[in-house]
């Protein structure tokens, strides 16, 4: 049971994405075939990826999977990075 509390973002985000693409075919089903609308597909879409990028941003910050921009210290010439770094006070 600890297993599953520990790792209850990546289940519940799995779980969110399923049921999104299961929610959806069967209202494509739904409008193509039967002629009708399931009204509340995309509501139901809509929040559940809103759940699915605040939970993912929750395990992301938890795992470390955040990627790291580094623009200003990547985009200077290795020559120039050089320079810009501060001279260290022993």
């Amino acid at each position: 049971m600890g297993k599953f509390f520990s790792r209850f973002e990546e289940y519940f985000i799995a779980f969110l994405m399923a049921a999104m693409t299961v929610v959806n075919f069967a209202n494509v089903f739904v409008r193509y075939v039967l002629k009708s609308n399931l009204h509340w597909a995309l509501e139901f879409t809509v929040i559940s990826f809103a759940w699915i990028i605040f939970l993912g941003a929750a395990w992301g910050i938890k795992s470390g999977a955040h990627i790291g921009v580094c623009l200003l210290y990547t985009s200077p010439s290795p020559r120039d990075r050089q320079k810009s770094r501060m001279p260290s006070s022993a």
